[in-house]
């Protein structure tokens, strides 16, 4: 859409992150938040990873930080008509997630579910059903293990490399 005619003399970058931390990491961290608070799990780990494919998940702030030195550059003309894809810099499974989650605990977690993508039955009753519904088959590449930092755009590690971690954004979002 943005290479089309309409869009011919405006300037855009286009930023394309794959999976971001929080999202990944919502079950986990509401696991450890009620372990803290009540000692038990009373849920399971439900996550979208599966548990042995590796993907490049990516913190919001690194895509934001990327974004604010391609914006603030002295020539922004190379960036015009680009697209760059973004991940983080390891790739992690939800083996990884599950690991994170019982070092944190100090025990074993009782019950994960991998590839859980029952939010998105709820989310496909509201407006946006048709998008909702097609994040089901987007995923697939995920599990396929296509969305590793292998595909990150080569000229990202050249103007901002991604530097956040899983677990840096874990602890994070435990702190929150």
């Amino acid at each position: 859409m943005l290479a089309s005619e309409d869009f011919k003399g405006m300037m855009w970058t286009s930023l394309q992150p794959n999976f971001f931390t929080n999202f990944i990491l919502a079950g986990a961290v509401a696991v450890v938040k009620e372990f803290r608070e009540t000692g038990k799990q009373s849920m399971p780990l439900s996550m979208v990873p599966s548990k042995d494919a590796r993907v490049g998940v990516i913190d919001p702030k690194d895509v934001g930080a990327f974004a604010a030195y391609v914006l603030a550059d002295e020539n922004p003309e190379v960036h015009n008509g680009k697209k760059y894809v973004l991940n983080g810099p390891e790739d992690v499974t939800g083996q990884d997630i599950v690991d994170l989650v019982e070092k944190e605990i100090g025990v074993p977690v009782e019950k994960v579910i991998f590839k859980d993508l029952s939010f998105l039955e709820l989310m496909a009753q509201g407006p946006h059903n048709v998008l909702t519904l097609s994040f089901k088959y987007a995923i697939e590449t995920v599990w396929e293990g296509k969305c590793g930092i292998d595909t990150t755009s080569k000229e990202v590690f050249g103007i901002r490399a991604p530097k956040t971690t899983l677990a840096q954004a874990f602890k994070e979002a435990l702190e929150e």
